[in-house]
């Protein structure tokens, strides 16, 4: 609808009668109003600035731009649409954030199967390097270097993994009933004996469980 409907209505009716002006260009090149303002005028989008309104009601006579102030209807127009503005920006608001939580989620789900991916891809890389080196049998001490610098990149992983959980009263009851217990017990010792020879070679006698030996058994 447009928001001077009345304007529009009566440039209109005066375009009907009148045999001068065979175009709005030619209206414009006699009234020196850009022909993109004069189609918005006669639409009824827009109303004339103060000296275009003086250029139109001259060659119109129309007693809707007689006034230099705008018509009731026109300040009644404007003051509405500015009160809408700000309703409106709170609804793109509120579009642009559900679209941005949209992707967001996505975002967060997808990196997350490409964490889970990677994690697998790595095990086996190191099963692999294992395998083609024969890595006990270093004796330059290379591949254990790069093996431990992998034990402290993981360890580095799962702190900041672990981190947000912690926060979290559900976080904390989604990894207890995610994990392995025995497998965490079975890390926590054996990383808690490997700076003390004789509590690793305690562990190492005392321990018969088999990292992994409960989620093969459920």
């Amino acid at each position: 609808m447009p928001r001077w409907p009345d304007l529009s209505r009566e440039l209109r009716l005066w375009w009907d009668k009148q045999s001068t002006y065979p175009t709005l260009k030619q209206l414009g090149n006699r009234t020196g109003i850009p022909y993109s303002s004069l189609k918005k005028y006669f639409a009824g989008e827009k109303w004339p600035s103060e000296k275009n309104r003086q250029k139109l009601f001259n060659v119109t006579q129309l007693h809707i731009l007689q006034h230099a102030k705008l018509p009731r209807e026109a300040i009644l127009s404007e003051a509405e649409r500015k009160q809408s503005q700000p309703l409106q920006k709170r609804l793109i608001s509120k579009k642009v954030s559900a679209e941005l939580d949209r992707r967001l989620r996505y975002t967060s789900s997808a990196l997350a199967k490409l964490a889970e991916g990677l994690t697998v891809s790595l095990l086996s890389v190191t099963s692999l390097l294992r395998f083609v080196h024969n890595i006990e049998n270093d004796t330059s001490g290379k591949l254990w270097i790069h093996q431990a610098k992998m034990a402290q990149g993981l360890l580095d992983v799962l702190e900041r993994v672990l981190r947000p959980f912690l926060e979290s009263p559900q976080g904390i009851e989604t990894l207890r009933s995610e994990l392995s217990g025995p497998d965490a017990g079975y890390l926590s010792g054996l990383l808690a004996a490997l700076f003390d020879d004789r509590r690793l070679s305690n562990w190492k006698a005392m321990t018969t469980y088999k990292y992994g030996d409960s989620r093969r058994e459920g």
